[in-house]
């Protein structure tokens, strides 16, 4: 592969800006390496104008929320800009609510530094997809050190993530560590939300410049974990229509969804799942019964994950197992 323009990662690309200060040069025909600079840009700009800032100011004392779009920095890549950012959460003593967006937390021993502190933040709501297991554990450590005074959580996720991303499984995880760590500090200054909650958002469509998120979703699933002194944080299965109410009313209307696998009683390589898939694999499914059979193990898989708030895809599975066969067909 050719070192191109097109081609280069995107780190490397931002190292020379910086290094070269080549903002003025780049030449406005390559529309990736100009937009890239212009996001440098503003991104500098912006962390210079919040440096300058006192923590004492009046600017400072009146913010009471605050939004800080994280995913910016090409999926939290550069974490230390992040840590950079976050830090200056703190600088607000009056401020209420936080709405913090990441993309991804991979590196446990930066999930600290990461999401910032506040000793006056009643509301915190955190936008991630990717999140590792070490990480969920460091993320919920974090949480209650670092937001004391802390009265509602919300965990935002996509309806259907990608591994490692904060599926059901780090959901219960979470909330797990959670009651460990308070448990294991009794006397420790540590948040206890009187709920956390877990829901899904819809993100910007892909021809967006930035990722955007949004909970008014069609289909709401959500998870409600009140504190209960014996047990710790329990989920309140029956208490998600007042939850919605509560806490997002705006979409309080929408469907209520549950995250279960889909039974079959029938054959699961139904009609209907047959025209979802590409026309070549198809082909392949009517001509081999083997793929056929394949596909129908496939598809039962998939209602397993999608209830674990998993992404799968049939058809990509299908060809990775061909693949370690040895016989990957051509397809579409």
């Amino acid at each position: 592969m050719k070192a191109t323009l097109e081609t280069l990662p995107t780190e490397l690309l931002s190292k020379i800006i910086v290094s070269y200060g080549a903002h003025e040069l780049l030449p406005k025909t390559q529309k990736r390496v100009e937009g890239h600079s212009q996001d440098h840009r503003n991104v500098r700009a912006y962390l210079n104008f919040i440096s300058n800032m006192n923590p004492g100011s009046l600017y400072t004392n009146s913010i009471e929320e605050y939004h800080l779009n994280l995913n910016h920095f090409h999926d939290n890549i550069r974490l230390h800009e992040c840590a950079n950012l976050a830090d200056f959460i703190s600088y607000f003593p009056n401020l209420k609510k936080l709405v913090l967006t990441l993309k991804q937390l991979r590196e446990p021993e930066r999930v600290h530094t990461t999401i910032g502190s506040s000793i006056s933040c009643l509301d915190l709501t955190i936008n991630i997809e990717y999140i590792d297991d070490h990480s969920t554990n460091e993320l919920a450590t974090a949480i209650l050190q670092q937001y004391p005074n802390l009265n509602t959580l919300r965990l935002h996720r996509p309806d259907l993530v990608s591994s490692p991303g904060l599926d059901l499984d780090r959901q219960k995880r979470f909330i797990s560590a959670f009651n460990k760590h308070i448990e294991n500090n009794p006397g420790a200054n540590l948040c206890k939300p009187t709920a956390i909650l877990f829901k899904n958002y819809r993100g910007s469509p892909s021809f967006s410049r930035f990722e955007r998120y949004e909970t008014i979703t069609n289909v709401n699933y959500i998870h409600i974990y009140k504190w209960n002194r014996k047990t710790g944080y329990t989920e309140a299965t029956k208490s998600k229509s007042n939850a919605l109410r509560k806490y997002y009313p705006e979409t309080a209307g929408n469907q209520i969804g549950h995250p279960r696998r889909r039974r079959f009683s029938n054959d699961p390589l139904r009609r209907l799942e047959i025209e979802m898939l590409s026309i070549s694999t198809q082909r392949l499914a009517y001509r081999d019964k083997n793929i056929a059979a394949e596909l129908r193990t496939l598809i039962v898989q998939r209602e397993d994950e999608n209830a674990y708030y998993r992404n799968f895809c049939v058809e990509t599975e299908l060809y990775k197992l061909l693949d370690q066969l040895g016989n990957v067909p051509d397809h579409d």
